[in-house]
């Protein structure tokens, strides 16, 4: 059998216990090669937490799985693999799609309904442990922020870490930088006296004063300090969570615990940059839905860097632009800027979607195309899934006659027990396989697009193109458009098929239509 082992460890703590990786790869070696296996390959993921499917080992595995000719995936313990249910349920069913099973040396786990269930409630039990941990960690960290001290690794600007003696741990507590505390306090003065944070940082920028790491000031920065309560005296606990995917993403239940440390500004002057932030978000709010909106806003990217164009005003908002986001906020030392008039861009824009893709006839031609491809799909699954089937009337045939040997005595335990227990190990094998099929088939089948559907969608693009308001043309033309390139020889046009908002399908299709390069000014 083929088999690659995975290894993980989470923390330099379980390093030093027995689940270092030595420690797991040298017993995962061991077993295999006690039972004759193969070992393919070997991943390891140091430092990782098993809550989240974005470790580099891992999904190198998950790629190695579905283009090599691998039986199974071999691990210390089923919570190295994952400690979080849906981690676990999709790694189940990509594993099963590519007929990989999971070998685990410390659960005993097989590929029977039993198995598989024994396997859910190992997982079940980890990702428990998991979650109990992280609230033992929260609660830890609140308790060190009360008591004063910084529970976190990595200093906010205008602050440095000092470490202090706590009976026998040694903690960190916060202390005013000497450089950046007093440009902190400066900061939150100038804001509170009515300058803006675009000035503030032309301002910093033009003097030369990098951040504390070296980098330009930006507004982003900058609002983040000015709403970050640490600058009070303030530490906030369990504000952000780390998910699946390990991407961050705001806490629950945030804890705030006043007055933990040296503040660099006065309680007063904080809630004073509160208040006009928040006034000033409104009002800005208030003007963008009373002016000009962008059509082609969140579709309209930079040729030069890639990054998104903003929709600006010049002249007291006589003239609107789209400019290069990134030569809007840093300069030309990001980029060289691509700047391009809105009513010029948009027009161009809906004119090409309306004239070059929204005719009956090309829309007929490319539905039908993509509906072959579909067809074509469902034949090839349709054939699989026969073949399957007859596999499985034919095994269960041969177990049947095995167990009437058995009952009749032609034939003893001994002689036949492994052929039934190889026989149901293989009908469980393809009864997965079953399964898989019948869900392809029917993705498949919902991915199919209606001709009319999709005339009378674009009839309605049309008529809301020329009469509806900008919401309403903004969500037809993302169903049609993936992104618009702009440079200075031209715009380029990315489409995809359109797919109604809230089908099934909406997420499934891939592009379909040619890019429409245009040139000219």
């Amino acid at each position: 059998m083929r088999v690659v082992i995975y290894a993980r460890v989470s923390s330099d703590q379980q390093a030093k216990k027995d689940l270092s990786i030595s420690a797991q790869l040298r017993a995962l070696r061991g077993f295999a090669t006690e039972r004759g296996w193969a070992i393919i390959a070997e991943y390891v993921d140091e430092a990782k937490s098993g809550r989240t499917a974005n470790r580099p080992a891992f999904l190198h595995m998950l790629a190695a799985v579905k283009h090599q000719e691998i039986d199974a995936v071999l691990v210390w313990k089923l919570d190295r693999l994952a400690r979080n249910m849906e981690i676990s349920t999709s790694l189940d069913a990509h594993l099963r799609k590519c007929g990989v099973r999971i070998v685990s040396l410390h659960e005993n786990i097989d590929d029977t309904p039993q198995g598989k269930l024994t396997a859910r409630l190992f997982e079940s039990f980890a990702e428990f442990y998991s979650n109990n941990l992280s609230q033992d960690i929260q609660r830890g960290l609140r308790e060190v922020a009360r008591r004063g001290f910084f529970p976190f690794s990595h200093a906010p600007i205008g602050y440095q870490k000092t470490q202090v003696q706590d009976g026998a741990s040694v903690r960190n507590r916060l202390e005013p930088d000497p450089v950046y505390g007093p440009l902190i306090a400066d900061i939150f003065d100038q804001y509170a006296s009515g300058t803006t944070v675009p000035t503030i940082a032309k301002s910093l920028n033009g003097d030369g004063v990098p951040t504390n790491r070296g980098r330009r000031w930006t507004k982003k920065h900058l609002y983040k300090i000015l709403r970050n309560p640490v600058y009070c005296g303030d530490l906030t606990v369990g504000k952000h969570y780390v998910d699946a995917l390990g991407k961050l993403n705001p806490g629950s239940n945030p804890v705030t615990v006043k007055d933990v440390h040296q503040p660099l500004v006065s309680r007063e002057l904080y809630e004073q940059v509160q208040a006009i932030l928040e006034y000033r978000s409104e009002s800005t709010g208030s003007r963008r839905r009373s002016s000009s909106q962008y059509l082609l806003s969140g579709l309209v990217r930079c040729g030069r860097c890639g990054s998104f164009m903003s929709g600006t005003s010049a002249k007291s908002g006589k003239y609107h632009y789209y400019v290069c986001g990134r030569y809007y906020v840093d300069g030309t030392d990001a980029c060289d800027g691509v700047r391009v008039r809105q009513s010029r861009l948009e027009d161009f824009v809906v004119m090409q979607l309306r004239d070059r893709i929204l005719t009956p006839d090309n829309l007929k031609e490319l539905t039908s195309m993509v509906n072959e491809e579909l067809r074509a799909d469902i034949g090839l699954i349709s054939d699989k899934l026969e073949a399957t089937r007859a596999e499985l009337a034919n095994l269960d045939q041969r177990l049947e006659k095995h167990y009437e040997a058995l009952e009749t005595g032609a034939l003893s335990l001994a002689e036949s027990g492994q052929r039934i227990r190889d026989l149901r190990a293989r009908i469980d094998d393809l009864k997965a396989a079953e399964f898989g099929l019948l869900e392809q088939l029917e993705l498949s089948r919902v991915r199919r697009i209606s001709e009319t559907r999709v005339l009378r969608f674009a009839s309605d693009l049309r008529e809301t193109l020329a009469s509806g308001n900008v919401e309403q043309c903004k969500l037809f033309l993302a169903a049609f458009i993936k992104e618009v390139i702009v440079d200075e020889e031209g715009v380029e046009i990315r489409y995809h098929l359109p797919v109604l908002f809230g089908s099934p399908a909406h997420d499934e299709l891939e592009p379909v239509l040619q890019t429409v390069p245009q040139s000219g000014a």
